[in-house]
Order: C-alpha cells, then sequence, then structure tokens
C-alpha cells in the first residue's frame, strides 16, 4: 500500500499570527486561499485545486512560537527557479540556495520558524 501524494500538512499557530502565516503562504510562497471544509478557526491554502496547508488557531501555551515542536519543514515542488528567486528578493525574504546538479533547493522560514523547503527540477546554472 505505497503512498502516492501530500494530502496535505498543519501548522497549529496562535490566532494572532493566522494571518501572518496566510499572507506567507499565498503572497510569498503563492498558495491561495480556499474553501474550509472544517468548521474549526483556521484557513485552508491550495495549489490549485488540491488543499495543502491547513492552519488551525491553537492557544498560545497550546503552541509557543519559540518552537515548532517535533516538525522539520514542508517541502513544495515548484518551477521556475529564477522567478521564485527574484520574487523572494522582491519579498525581503531570506533564503539559502543548494545546487544539487539537476535539482536546485531552496530553504527559508516561515514567520513561526518552521523551515519551508523550494524543490525545482533544473538546475541552478544551466549549462548553455
Amino acid at each position: 500500500m505505497p503512498v502516492l501524494d501530500l494530502d496535505h500538512f498543519n501548522l497549529q499557530v496562535p490566532a494572532e499570527q493566522l494571518e501572518l502565516l496566510c499572507d506567507f503562504y499565498c503572497r510569498v510562497i503563492g498558495l491561495q486561499d480556499g474553501q474550509r471544509p472544517l468548521r474549526s478557526q483556521g484557513r485552508w491554502l491550495y495549489a490549485g485545486d488540491k488543499a495543502l496547508v491547513h492552519l488551525s488557531v491553537r492557544p498560545i501555551d497550546f503552541c509557543p512560537a519559540a518552537s515548532t515542536g517535533h516538525f522539520g519543514h514542508i517541502a513544495f515542488s515548484c518551477r521556475d527557479l529564477t522567478a521564485m528567486l527574484s520574487h523572494l528578493d522582491q519579498c525581503q525574504v531570506t533564503y539559502d540556495v543548494k545546487d544539487r546538479g539537476e535539482q536546485t533547493q531552496v530553504f527559508l522560514n516561515d514567520p513561526c520558524g518552521v523551515l519551508v523547503e523550494l524543490n525545482f527540477n533544473e538546475p541552478l546554472n544551466p549549462t548553455p
């Protein structure tokens, strides 16, 4: 029974950080705010018609801002590396680029400190 795809990931955040994170994942990463299948307080963010990020509101003592618990990182498959790097620069987001030959990875942190990995199936410096 193989795993076929990422269904979604959930970030549990204090109410004061909900809009900040929604803005980051929509404006900086490129997801869209969309239909909420649950009645709980929070947001669902989409890539096309696929819900990927579920932002849930939790009390501050449930999820201290200084810790992301056991959550390691979020990885997105992306395209158009040059456009994304330009966009991150315009958003004044600090990032680190790792050239892996045929793949390039861009690492950055969201406003709560969660590591975000953007994967591009293209080299950082293509050969002519």
